[in-house]
């Protein structure tokens, strides 16, 4: 028996079918309900199970909890507007980042978002979700994402939506054990690296919605022979799909077929859902290190400051402000980027 899931749906300059509606809420029930089973089976365990100091799983389900979805053919004006509305609002620690002041952090965001818009990926983008936003907000391009269907690597919507969903859950140790398994090869024989398909959020990603299509059991590993089979089923649907002329394949294998190996698949599907203590280690030795890094930046900018205000010309106040300001926006480009 799954758990269903009514998302709160928001449309914003478009209007959605009966059907689309129920595409996105399968989306989402089948991301929630995939961890579910991973977790009751041991397969993806959480801090409180080994003692750690973080909580995956827990996060996961609040944000799944939380997660308002919105469509619309503008995700970043549809930010900058519901921002403007204070439907959604930036998280304290940005704007805590530019001295308390809430214009001046919107005012940087919308330059940052500017420069992104220019960007000629953008309009291939399928969906965005924004780190620096305090509500749990993911913006879906459901009309782009339905002209692209016929596509033979394009996601069906709920695929898409489980793509999407499954970067906004907060799965830190799981993208970087995805991390650790890419690091140790696994590109097919003549195939070059490529900086955003080889991403560990995005293959990640990826993984998860091979799993949505191909029907993969969440509470049992696969195997090598299993795998085999998807890449041969794959391949017959990309024949078929050349030979019909360009009709949509039903299940897709998204580029990861492509690119790596039957093994490093088998390893990506089974591996960076179980959680065990030395990744839960690893994870914390980099959090803390990432924490010291972090102090140390801002002990840096705190001394320009007071140098600044101790008579610095007022050029060089300047041109200190300006660097500042870009280490500042630099940190709200953490956004999980384009999908």
């Amino acid at each position: 028996m799954t758990d269903k899931n009514e998302s709160t749906i928001i449309e914003a300059g478009v209007t959605l079918t009966d059907a689309q509606k129920q595409s996105i809420n399968d989306g989402v029930d089948w991301v929630k309900n995939w961890y579910q089973k991973r977790h009751k089976a041991g397969m993806f365990l959480d801090g409180a199970d080994i003692g750690a100091d973080v909580e995956e799983y827990k996060t996961a389900m609040e944000n799944l909890g939380n997660l308002q979805i919105v469509a619309t053919k503008d995700m970043y004006g549809t930010l900058e507007k519901m921002i403007l509305e204070e439907k959604i609002h930036l998280k304290d620690e940005v704007i805590a980042q530019f001295g308390g002041d809430e214009k001046q952090a919107i005012a940087a965001m919308l330059l940052v978002n500017e420069k992104k818009k220019n960007d000629p990926r953008y309009e291939k983008a399928a969906g965005l979700s924004f780190s620096y936003v305090k509500e749990k907000v993911l913006f879906l391009n459901v009309p782009l994402i339905d002209k692209e269907a016929q596509n033979v690597y394009a996601p069906s919507l709920s695929s898409a939506v489980a793509h999407e969903v499954t970067h906004t859950l907060g799965l830190q140790i799981n993208e970087m054990m995805t991390a650790q398994l890419l690091e140790n090869g696994g590109l097919r024989e003549g195939v070059a690296p490529h900086a955003y398909l080889d991403n560990p959020k995005e293959v990640y990603a990826r993984i998860k919605e091979l799993c949505k299509n191909f029907d993969i059991d969440p509470t049992k590993e696969i195997t090598l022979d299993e795998v085999k089979k998807i890449r041969e089923e794959c391949e017959k649907k990309r024949t078929d799909y050349e030979k019909n002329g360009g009709n949509a394949p039903k299940k897709l294998d998204n580029h990861l077929f492509d690119r790596y190996t039957d093994d490093k698949i088998v390893e990506l599907i089974n591996y960076t859902a179980l959680n065990d203590a030395v990744f839960f280690d690893d994870y914390n030795a980099f959090r803390s290190a990432a924490k010291a890094d972090l102090a140390l930046s801002q002990h840096k900018i705190s001394a320009a400051e007071k140098a600044a205000n101790k008579g610095v010309a007022k050029e060089e106040k300047v041109a200190q402000k300006e660097k500042t300001d870009d280490r500042l926006m630099q940190a709200m480009r953490d956004d999980r980027g384009l999908a």
